[in-house]
């Protein structure tokens, strides 16, 4: 058993018949980057997929428990410890035995080891202040992540929103001059049709009076002709 398997065999009973799951590096809601064994750099990928139980909360990860034992066991103290401890409550727990006793026990076998109850639990707060700065890391990662996705594409929203405002007005824009041409035409085409109608009344007119002037410029021409010897 590898140690981180062996650190995490503390905190969580796996099930047996469960399928084993991929190194936390292969793909999902964040990346891990080990410069140093004690140092964890955080790379927050673009699209995570967080599972989720029937009351919304979301399940555990088991990348991040891989992530927070290798912090541990980067930062284990010599000596006995809570870590150490915490060994020997899981032994003991094989046995018939009730939970203070196992206290009990387990912290008389770390005494034999120089183990003090104050000790005990600096070593408790030790490991929690090293968890804790993988939160703070962890945090800084993805708030730099949200800024950079989630902050970037609220700036293209804007950009987007006011592009189509402005093309909304410019549709508006275009659909009164449309509305105004049309007033325009309509106009056009009854200044036409009264004018063609103008026309023809004067044209109609013009024909009526040279039919009449016409007409007796014939007349006498025939009364002429008859009655006015050469």
């Amino acid at each position: 058993m590898s140690m981180i398997k062996k650190l995490k065999s503390l905190f969580i009973e796996e099930d047996p018949n469960a399928v084993s799951n991929p190194e936390p590096n292969a793909g999902g809601a964040v990346k891990t980057e080990n410069t140093t064994q004690a140092e964890t750099h955080y790379t927050v990928t673009p699209d995570p997929v967080i599972a989720s139980t029937s009351d919304g909360k979301a399940d555990i990860d088991p990348k991040f428990i891989d992530i927070l034992m290798r912090a541990i066991e980067a930062t284990n103290k010599e000596g006995f410890d809570y870590l150490e401890f915490k060994n020997s409550l899981q032994s003991l727990s094989k046995l018939d035995m009730d939970e203070a006793t196992r206290y009990k026990s387990s912290f008389i076998m770390g005494k034999t080891m120089g183990l003090t109850k104050e000790s005990l639990i600096q070593s408790v707060q030790h490991y929690i202040a090293v968890i804790n700065q993988e939160e703070t890391k962890f945090k800084d990662a993805l708030q730099k992540q949200k800024v950079l996705q989630v902050g970037g594409k609220e700036e293209q929203l804007k950009a987007s929103e006011a592009d189509i405002a402005k093309k909304k007005q410019q549709i508006a824009q275009m659909q009164a001059d449309i509305e105004k041409q049309t007033q325009q035409l309509e106009k056009i085409r009854g200044e036409i049709k009264e004018a063609i109608v103008k026309i023809d009344t004067t044209n109609a007119q013009f024909v009526a009076a040279h039919k009449l002037i016409s007409n007796q410029m014939l007349e006498d021409v025939q009364k002429i002709k008859t009655y006015v010897e050469s």
